[in-house]
């Protein structure tokens, strides 16, 4: 079989490195493409990294617990397991017929790369592949662990990184030479822990993607989830809105916000750029209540939009759901993302700095209201678990790059959170420097780091090798329209835990996705499936945009020191960085 190189396959599936004129784009493979790299096999056998030692590459004992020859439908591998002490379990799968000289670490514990489809090292095992799980061995959402202070670290950002220098330290050994590019890509809780990367440790990666990241971790997780039951019950537990009325609320949505937002696909390009107006969908006298929306059920849907909030004018959240998701949001009941995450109350168990976090999830639960007491209660937890520092200056200074991107109907992971961190670092770094390293793309009508009602099929490995090996920043990514949902996500490892991405669906249609805050446009000639047949419209989102306090105050430069394991399951401050 002939070998397709990645010049030839990323570059012209996923339009890599490839600017698009307002005029319209055209796609082709421009000076900007990612490098073919030769193939270079291993100089030891797979059996002795079993024996090698990992002293002084960690900061803390490690060893390898086995290295075994792997055979897949993309050649065979050298899978290494072992542990970082106290409890971070590595995998390291290292191609022995085909390495292209490049490490990929995926978040969360993932083998099998994600939104990586069209990329030809990532599809054809081309590339070494590592990840770690920093918890108990029974998952992250176990809450058992939350009581352990180290492994609070370990979840927050010490994993991936003593991770990384396991993988390369046994790159160096398999073959004879250092990755000559390293990258890291992870979505939602793997996102926030990508941004951890792109933050804490500069040196680990040259490219890093971070898909809908929760980056204010130690507010989300306590105050958003269970907002959408909170404020949808009277004080007899009925329930006000039904999920029957949404229909009447997403039509109203959809044609006021059209103009401002922009609409492709029967989805909003720019959610945040609209706001919402009671008049839209609320009953006047004499009105027909099938075709619209009592006023109780219109104050559901204000607070859903603005997010939580203590009814005094304080908002714990950067927003609510954004606008044009209605069809999403589910309406059921508290324990849609379980309780607080987990039905053994993993958030709030983790989140609490004090003696209380040890209380049975039930009871916390209970005692847990929105109010700025609470808020208080949580933000000793921000400098380890928010993934919020904009200060990327040393991420760029090393020639780091960085790919953020979000779907507009993300109702788990609100996309103003992506938003706010992106004026975050522009405002840190100033908008040149900021450019320099970092790309941000908002995907319409994407759900929360896969699937939705329109292109949401996406391949982002392919535009950051451009980036990183060619030097030419994307200005826009392909969107694939498939059948019955994308491949790959950002959650938890799910089928078997191949080191290669799964091949992409085949297209119903295309769409190209510019870089913020433009909007993809159709020029009115094309074929409207092609994504050649749409330009770039400047957005009518007026920037920077503003979020309430003082949840927008987690968002700003160097804001994460170091920790160490204190008492009782505590983690505390060692040194600021």
């Amino acid at each position: 079989m002939k070998r397709i190189s990645i010049g030839a396959l990323c570059a012209s599936l996923a339009l890599a490195g490839q600017g698009m004129a307002q005029s319209g784009p055209g796609p082709g493979l421009g000076p900007g493409a990612p490098k073919t790299l030769t193939v270079v096999r291993p100089v030891s056998a797979c059996g002795q990294l079993a024996h090698l030692g990992l002293e002084g590459v960690t900061d803390a004992p490690a060893r390898i617990t086995s290295a075994t020859e792997v055979e897949t439908e993309k050649g065979r591998y050298c899978r290494v397991e072992g542990t970082v002490d106290p409890a971070i379990a590595f995998t390291v799968s290292l191609p022995m017929e085909r390495w292209t000289q490049r490490l990929l670490e995926n978040a969360m514990g993932r083998q099998t790369p994600s939104q990586a489809g069209d990329c030809a090292p990532a599809l054809n095992g081309e590339m070494a592949v590592a990840s770690a799980r920093s918890v108990a061995s029974s998952g992250m959402g176990d809450a058992a662990w939350t009581d352990n202070a180290q492994m609070r670290i370990d979840y927050a950002y010490r994993g991936n990184h003593q991770t990384a220098l396991v993988a390369k330290a046994l790159i160096r050994a398999y073959y004879g030479q250092a990755p000559r590019y390293s990258y890291f890509m992870g979505c939602s809780e793997g996102g926030r822990q990508a941004l951890m990367e792109a933050q804490r440790y500069p040196d680990d990666f040259d490219g890093v993607s971070a898909g809908a990241p929760v980056a204010i971790d130690s507010i989300h997780n306590a105050f958003y989830h269970p907002w959408e039951d909170h404020v949808n019950r009277r004080a007899d537990g009925s329930r006000i809105l039904a999920a029957g009325r949404l229909g009447l609320l997403h039509d109203a949505v959809m044609r006021h916000c059209a103009a401002v937002s922009g609409v492709i696909d029967g989805t909003l390009q720019q959610p945040t750029a609209c706001h919402f107006q009671r008049a839209w969908v609320e009953c006047g006298k004499g009105a027909d209540p099938a075709a619209c929306l009592t006023a109780e059920e219109v104050g559901v849907v204000e607070r859903l939009y603005a997010g939580p909030s203590d009814g005094q004018g304080h908002y714990f959240e950067i927003s609510g759901w954004p606008l044009g998701s209605e069809k999403s949001w589910k309406l059921s009941t508290a324990t849609q993302f379980g309780d607080r995450e987990t039905k053994e109350g993993f958030a709030l168990r983790r989140l609490l700095f004090d003696a209380d976090s040890m209380k049975p999830a039930s009871q916390l639960d209970s005692e847990f209201a929105y109010t700025q007491g609470w808020y208080d209660r949580l933000l000793p937890a921000a400098g380890l678990f928010n993934a919020a520092n904009t200060d990327l200056a040393p991420f760029r200074a090393r020639g780091g790059r960085l790919i953020l991107w979000h779907g507009a109907q993300d109702v788990t992971v609100q996309p103003a959170i992506s938003i706010a961190y992106y004026q975050g670092v522009q405002q840190a770094m100033g908008k040149v420097a900021a450019d320099e390293v970092m790309r941000f793309f908002l995907f319409p009508g994407m759900a929360h780091c896969v699937g939705g009602e329109g292109a949401t099929q996406i391949d982002l490995l392919s535009p950051l090798m451009a980036w990183v090996e060619g030097g030419k920043a994307p200005d826009r990514i392909l969107a694939d329209a498939v059948e019955s949902g994308p491949m790959g996500g950002g959650g938890p490892q799910a089928g078997p835990a191949l080191p290669y991405a799964p091949e992409g669906k085949p297209a119903l249609f295309s769409r190209p996705v510019p870089v913020f805050p433009d909007v993809a446009r159709y020029d009115g000639k094309g074929p409207v499936k092609d994504a050649a047949s749409y330009g770039v419209a400047r957005s009518t989102l007026r920037l920077p945009q503003t979020f309430p306090q003082p949840a927008a105050s987690l968002i700003a430069p160097n804001n994460q020191p170091a920790y160490r394991a204190g008492e009782k399951g505590i983690p505390v401050i060692s040194t600021r960085s």
